[in-house]
């Protein structure tokens, strides 16, 4: 069918007019190269598990330091 070829997109407005009634719906606007990053940061949120590790060991090598050497 020669439809299926028309490459006709509607324009940003019209998109974002259309997800105006649907709360849950949102448009992404990212550039060529940042698709994949931000729907990777969407679906698993931003990574803390490293600094929460890093802080642990910190907090944790200064109560036996102060353990060790308070009097």
């Amino acid at each position: 069918d020669r439809t299926e070829s028309l490459l006709d997109f509607p324009e940003t407005e019209d998109l974002e007019s259309a997800i105006a009634d649907h709360p849950g719906m949102r448009l992404l606007k990212v550039s060529a190269g940042g698709l994949t990053q931000r729907l990777l940061t969407m679906n698993e949120g931003i990574r803390l598990w490293k600094w929460c590790v890093l802080l642990t060991l910190l907090f944790l090598a200064a109560e036996v330091l102060l353990l060790r050497f308070w009097k």
